[in-house]
């Protein structure tokens, strides 16, 4: 039990914020259109890049877990995502184009954790298309490493319209947030409807 609470301890040191600026400093270099807490697919990303410079790559997807329980969360649901994933993986990506239709996905998905919080057995027993990443400080420590399809995709196109539905958002809740104001009479209210604000935008 002592050895347990003593590895909670360390695994609280690495928030999400803290394992993406490992990320950002890590594969800052050499990459393009490096993200956090996007929806470049379907879903939020938790930390994004395409390998390369340029519009059309490889996309990278990292999603971030600090705790046992948010993996235990991610065992469990985002079925959709996951069975789109592994569809994917074992069809080489060959289901991406049909038509004139294009869909998304990242070419690798990499669980990224502190380290020796999650091991390759579970990972492979869950996600066989997963990779696992584990961080060490600024270390990033490759554990496995699997490709789940090898086509290039043109990125610019769609995150120019992701991008712009998040800035239209963005700007909608401003103005929800100055008509509030109007209407507030005590600071308390002020400060709460703020704090609110914050964490809807991830400022805090």
């Amino acid at each position: 039990m002592k050895g347990f609470l003593k590895k909670n301890k360390y695994q609280k040191l690495y928030t999400e914020g803290k394992i993406q600026t490992a990320l950002f400093k890590a594969y800052f270099d050499g990459n393009s259109f490096l993200l956090r807490n996007k929806y470049v697919y379907d879903w939020e990303s938790d930390f994004f890049y395409v390998i390369g410079k340029g519009n059309i790559g490889l996309g990278v997807e990292y999603e971030i877990k600090n705790t046992r329980s948010d993996w235990a969360k991610e065992v469990k649901g985002k079925q959709e995502k996951h069975d789109f994933l592994k569809k994917t993986y074992y069809a080489k990506g060959e289901n991406l184009k049909e038509g004139d239709k294009e869909e998304y996905c990242p070419s690798y998905f990499i669980i990224t954790c502190p380290k020796d919080l999650i091991q390759v057995e579970e990972v492979e027993d869950q996600f066989p298309f997963a990779s696992l990443y584990w961080v060490d400080g600024d270390k990033i420590i490759v554990k496995k490493k699997i490709k789940i399809h090898n086509i290039k995709q043109d990125y610019k196109q769609l995150l120019i319209f992701k991008l712009y539905d998040e800035i239209i958002r963005h700007e909608t809740r401003l103005i929800n947030l100055m008509e509030a104001k109007s209407k507030i009479d005590a600071c308390e209210d002020c400060c709460g409807l703020l704090e609110n604000y914050f964490k809807i935008n991830r400022v805090v």
